[in-house]
């Protein structure tokens, strides 16, 4: 994760912030290419939202319908 050319990309995923604090935003992608499959992660602080050019940063706060409850139990279940 630190391999020195991924600093930032690691930066962002550990929650790592070094004393800036904002709220940032999530994306999350999927790719495969040919039998390789990769999960990307990126955060995006609303003060870079605010100065973009584009404005096609969908905001939208998906909802969770299940309760906390219900998430554990899903956990425990699956580590059986």
């Amino acid at each position: 994760m630190l391999n020195g050319d991924e600093w930032f990309h690691a930066q962002s995923i550990a929650g790592i912030n070094y004393g800036r604090v904002e709220n940032s935003y999530l994306g999350l992608s999927f790719s495969r290419v040919g039998n390789v499959n990769a999960v990307h992660f990126i955060t995006v602080g609303k003060s870079k939202l605010a100065s973009s050019e584009k404005n096609n940063f969908d905001i939208k706060e998906i909802p969770q319908t299940r309760t906390p409850e219900q998430l554990k139990s899903s956990i425990r279940y699956s580590k059986i």
